[in-house]
């Protein structure tokens, strides 16, 4: 204790003495931090002494700029320094410090406060840059964020080596996940390292696409949205590569402009990227403002259409023309005049409205002229009107000028329309036909600018020539083709002609042309115009005049379309006479007491159960699509239609934010079906897996029917109302408007499902009873009259109470032949549509797959009614899998013998679940052939080829196996009763006794137990329909020779017992002590274990077993469970399932396939 209390003393002592130590360091350290205060409050008075005394001196100094010090720009100054040397230069180039103001009363706090903030004062007198918040990242922008990093850090002077560390302190969300991952086993990770990682997990591509997408991207919309992707692009690429140069972006730039642009940025030559931003939005507002005076399409004029009226020459004033130039002066100078009185009264030159900026013109029309070298030369008055007067002005004014020649053409010669003066005639320029058209109204003659090219005529330059047409217009030609010959009625003809652009004439002979001659004549009743030539009289046989409508190749309309000329499409068909039905009278009364079914709707469906809903997948945004364009002819549709459905109330106006364009679709009668493009919101739609029925198990409920009644329901869809809530995603826009439907319109992806819903609970007491119904084509089938009125009766009813409406003309009633599905549906069975084998039999030879999928396609629909479908049309179905369509002798043959097949189609009996069905099957080679019937009547086909697999299968075998497929098959016939399946393999008929001891047997009797069925033997040559099924394309030949085949390796299997010891025992105890109970056997040197053979361990008889179970045709490589279960079928190996698995895996076939 004394030890420890003395150790205690000593430590309270040490304690002490150094509690007094501590206390004089801070005492000294006291006054030391005193002394520094006083000091550098002493230097603080002294420096605004001094400023003070050199106030006076640097008064008059006036300051010219202000340098900051070397190396480091001012902007880049770091803030709140203090010593940061401010230069400031006098007139004699000496340094000295900056005046202050004059502030000779100021205490210090407001010398502090009125002193310039980029004088060099202390410290606590500098304004300090606002405080930033480091950039955040979460995954997005990773090259902006990097940058924004590299801002930060060079702003606030961080150093270099502490940049990594501050930047990982602020990533979150899936970059935090993914930065812990990524320093686990980095140490010493530099900054450079870090950023290219972050860009590579974070960025949308990477550098090979970025740079190809820079390349393929091109101006398709606005200036400004294609500079905005343009710098991104840039940007993109500048983090890959910082060393590519101003010169490569700014060509870049350019070549991705439109190309109307292109020319004009090459004249300008922008020497910076900022220079092409600019100069680009200044041509292109130019080019929007030029094209918008000299537009070709009239908005007033039927929207986005283009009529013929685009290439007549503009009208001036409201006279029509008269195809005569007489006049033309007369028009000018009323014009002039009525411009002249509209301008007094501030009144529009065209409609004579009150004239306000943004003016529409109610009588707004658009006229413009193609001329030559492709440029449109376009007249309008809004453009011409001052323009024409002051010209007219100076003309009047100028005593000098001269009086030029009148050249006149009539408007009837420039639009190529017929008139009394006009006078057609065929011509010829070796092969190209021509329209000449001898002009008595035109002063000059003319070649069109595109025929010149075309036949190659001579083009040289020539004097302006004004050409003015009869109404006025005036048309500048600058061309002309000297010595152009052509010929006209076997006579060839030579003439000098002016070139312009013409519209339904090659040729125009004026009457400079036919001055040539002399004394002309004209018999336009005849057609004739005879000419005088050297006391010689010649007759030239014009054309009679016709429509005026020209025929086109699809190289022609292809042209006219890409120039904006206003074609039309008609399609010569013959018109047969129609088949008129015949109802019977009883019928007819029926029809007279349901005529409101078959009415017009009037207003919206009734609400049912199941109103059409459209549920979006989770947060998917509004789909929002402009309008496509249309025709003239469809945009009057479409009106109409809107129209009608606005006043029927299936569709109102719309705000809604959603938005599909609309579709035409012609329907069979020629009308046109209102559609939706409801495609992207389809994409976004949960669907719907209601059932849709199958229209073979329809065609099943027809057997025994004599009468039917096929009913076609008006515009089926717009019968069934829209869920309230989803009315607004419906919205579509046209030209005109923007609109929502009501009813559930077409296009719709879970349309059809909720379509069949409905019509299967409004018929749900009488389907499969007397009523088929496939969509909006419900189908009444009767066994006999009576009963047909009763039932139509009921379905007419029940549509009237469900208020359904039915399209009268497009109905059948009472018939005993009537096309439903595509299918003849008589009484003695289901037929092929006439007018569909009419199709296949004129289709022609395809050129292409796509041609040859749509013939496949007609005729696999018909595949049931045709024995060796499959066979006969393999040498078709076999081009789908080569890389090229090559068109063989071999494939015309069974293209040619299809066509023929498909005329001999049979009429295939509709079952009658009341007897029962028979099953005829035969299996020969390579096929299986079944047919199934009812008192000999067939009813359906089949015929398959055996997989590579079975194909080395016993005769047996694939018997039953065929026998598998075709109950497979048919199993909705058969399943409910006895059937009887007929076979000419004789040990078949004893299936149901026969001792299971295959896989197939196995398999095969599983299924057959469920079934209730009897097996007859049928010989080869009775049971026909089956045997040829399977043995079509087969010759047959006769053999008189017996071969007993027998296997290398059985010959090698004695071998493999030699050495086996366990062999060698089992032999020696089954020669010397037969025992019939044992489950081994030795006969015929070959050991057997339960039935299956005994394969030893030597000689490698059991590698060559299982090589040949595997990779020969037998095996197909079909892997280790199925190699394994056909060698354990047959042979019995120790140790088989290890042995087929290692040999399996070192397979190199198999391998290469995984």
């Amino acid at each position: 204790m004394k030890d420890l209390s003395d150790h205690i003393n000593t430590l309270e002592e040490r304690l002490q003495h150094l509690n007094t130590d501590h206390e004089a360091r801070i005492t000294g350290l006291a006054q030391q931090v005193a002394a520094a205060r006083e000091e550098g409050k002493s230097q603080h008075e002294e420096m605004l002494r001094m400023f003070a005394a050199l106030q006076s001196q640097l008064h008059s100094v006036q300051i010219p700029r202000v340098s900051p010090p070397e190396g480091r720009s001012q902007e880049h100054a770091r803030p709140g320094s203090s010593n940061t040397p401010i230069h400031v230069r006098d007139n004699k180039g000496k340094g000295i410090l900056p005046t202050p103001l004059p502030m000779h009363d100021l205490e210090e706090e407001e010398l502090v406060q009125h002193w310039p903030a980029r004088h060099a004062v202390p410290q606590q007198q500098f304004i300090p840059y606002p405080k930033l918040d480091f950039p955040q990242f979460s995954g997005e922008d990773p090259q902006g964020w990097l940058e924004s990093c590299r801002q930060y850090f060079d702003l606030y002077q961080i150093p270099r080596q502490q940049w990594l560390g501050v930047a990982t302190m602020h990533i979150f969300g899936k970059a935090r996940v993914w930065k812990q991952g990524y320093f686990i086993n980095r140490p010493g990770v530099t900054w450079e390292e870090f950023t290219d990682a972050v860009c590579k997990r974070f960025a949308d591509v990477g550098e090979r696409y970025a740079i190809r997408e820079f390349s393929n991207h091109k101006q398709t919309g606005s200036i400004e949205s294609y500079q905005e992707k343009f710098e991104e692009l840039r940007s993109q690429l500048l983090h890959y590569n910082p060393r590519l140069e101003e010169e490569f972006f700014i060509a870049s730039y350019i070549n991705g402009l439109k190309e109307e642009l292109v020319p004009f940025m090459d004249i300008s030559h922008p020497a910076t990227l900022e220079d092409a931003y600019s100069h680009a939005k200044l041509h292109d507002r130019a080019l929007t403002t030029m094209q918008r005076k000299s537009r070709i399409i009239s908005k007033g004029a039927g929207g986005g259409h283009q009529s013929f009226n685009a290439y007549k020459p503009k009208e001036y004033g409201r006279a029509q023309a008269q195809g005569s130039t007489g006049g033309t002066s007369q028009q000018a100078q009323e014009h002039r005049r009525l411009i002249e009185q509209r301008r007094a009264a501030g009144q529009c030159f065209k409609c004579g409205d009150k004239y306000h900026p943004g003016h529409q013109c109610k009588n707004k029309t658009l006229f413009s002229l193609a001329a030559e070298d492709n440029v449109l030369e376009v007249y309008d008055e809004d453009c011409l009107r001052e323009e024409e007067d002051v010209a007219g002005e100076e003309e009047g004014n100028n005593p000098d000028s001269e009086e030029k020649e009148e050249v006149g053409l009539s408007f009837n010669a420039l639009s190529g329309e017929n008139s009394p003066q006009t006078l057609q005639i065929q011509g010829e320029v070796g092969s190209k036909k021509l329209k000449i058209l001898v002009d008595t109204g035109s002063t000059h003659s003319f070649l069109d600018f595109r025929v010149a090219k075309e036949v190659k005529a001579r083009i040289e330059s020539a004097a302006p020539l004004t050409v003015t047409v009869a109404n006025g217009h005036k048309i500048m030609s600058k061309l002309r083709s000297p010595g152009f010959t052509w010929n006209m009625n076997d006579r060839s003809y030579k003439a000098d002609l002016r070139i312009i652009r013409l519209e339904g004439s090659s040729v125009i002979l004026g009457i400079d042309w036919l001055k040539t001659y002399g004394k002309v004549t004209f018999d336009y009743n005849n057609h004739t115009v005879s000419l005088d030539k050297d006391g010689q009289q010649l007759v030239l046989k014009g054309l009679a005049v016709g429509t005026g409508l020209k025929m086109l190749t699809a190289k022609e309309w292809k042209r006219d379309c890409q120039e904006g000329i206003c074609c039309a499409i008609a399609k010569i068909a013959q018109i047969g006479e129609c088949e008129e039905q015949v109802i019977p009278e009883s019928i007819k009364e029926i029809l007279q007491q349901f005529e409101d079914v078959f009415e017009e709707p009037k207003g919206l469906p009734p609400t049912r159960r199941q109103d059409h809903r459209i549920p979006l997948q989770g947060a998917s945004q509004p789909v929002n699509i402009r309008p496509y364009r249309y025709t003239y002819e469809q945009k009057n549709e479409i009106e109409r239609q809107v129209k009608e459905m606005l006043e029927s109330g299936i569709i109102q106006p719309s705000t809604s934010p959603f938005a599909s364009p609309v579709l035409l679709v012609k329907k069979k009668d020629n009308t046109w079906r209102f559609c939706v493009d409801y495609r992207q919101l389809n994409k976004l739609t949960v669907k719907d897996k209601y059932p849709i029925p199958l229209i073979d198990d329809l065609l099943d409920e027809l057997g025994g029917s004599a009468y039917f009644s096929k009913i076609d329901l008006r515009a089926g869809y717009h019968q069934i109302r829209m869920d309230p809530e989803d009315v607004s995603k419906t919205a579509f826009r046209t030209h005109a408007g923007h609109y929502e439907f009501l009813v559930m319109p077409f296009g719709l992806t879970n349309a059809p499902a909720t379509f069949q819903s409905i019509m299967n609970e409004v018929f749900a007491d009488y389907l499969r009873r007397y009523v088929l119904v496939f969509f909006d084509d419900i189908l009444v089938y009767s066994r006999n009259i009576e009963d047909h009125k009763a039932h139509l009766s009921v379905v007419l009813r029940t549509l009237r109470g469900q208020q359904l409406y039915a399209k009268r003309s497009k109905c059948y009633f009472g018939q005993q032949r009537v096309e439903y599905l595509g299918y003849i549906v008589t009484p003695e069975g289901v037929a092929t549509d006439p007018k569909k084998v009419e199709a296949m039999v004129t289709w022609p030879t395809p050129t292409s797959l796509k041609g040859l999928r749509g013939f496949l396609g007609i005729t696999g629909y018909y595949r049931r009614f045709i024995k060796n479908y499959r066979r006969l049309s393999k040498p078709l179905t076999e081009l789908f899998r080569k890389d090229q369509f090559k068109w063989s002798s071999e494939t015309q043959t069974a293209f040619e013998n299809l066509k023929e097949i498909m005329t001999q189609a049979p009429v295939l009996a509709m079952p009658d679940y009341t007897r029962p069905f028979v099953v005829e099957v035969d299996a020969c080679g390579q096929r299986i052939g079944a047919v199934l019937s009812q008192e000999g009547r067939p009813i359906a086909y089949i015929s398959k080829a055996i997989t590579q697999r079975n194909i080395g299968l016993s005769t047996y075998e694939k018997e039953f196996l065929a026998i598998l497929l075709t109950v497979n098959k048919w199993k909705h016939y058969l399943s409910p009763r006895q059937f009887v399946i007929k076979t000419d393999h004789q040990s078949l008929k004893h299936l149901l006794e026969q001792k299971i001891t295959t896989a197939v047997q196995q398999k095969g009797m599983v299924k057959l137990t469920k079934l209730d069925y009897i097996i007859h033997y049928k010989a080869g040559k009775k049971n026909r329909s089956a045997d040829s099924l399977s043995r079509r394309g087969f010759e047959e030949g006769t053999s008189a020779a017996i071969t007993t085949v027998i296997p290398s390796w059985v010959a090698e299997l004695a071998a493999s017992y030699r050495g086996d010891e366990k062999c060698q025992q089992l032999i020696s105890k089954l020669l010397l002590q037969p025992d019939p109970q044992s489950k081994y056997t030795y006969s015929q040197e070959m050991l057997r274990y339960k039935g299956r053979i005994y394969v030893g361990d030597q000689g490698g008889v059991q590698g060559k077993i299982i090589h040949e179970l595997h990779s020969s045709a037998l095996g197909a490589h079909s892997g280790a469970r199925h190699t394994y279960k056909r060698a354990k079928q047959y042979f019995y190996l120790p140790g088989l399932k290890q042995n087929v698995e290692e040999y399996t895996k070192g397979c190199a076939v198999c391998i290469q396939n995984k």
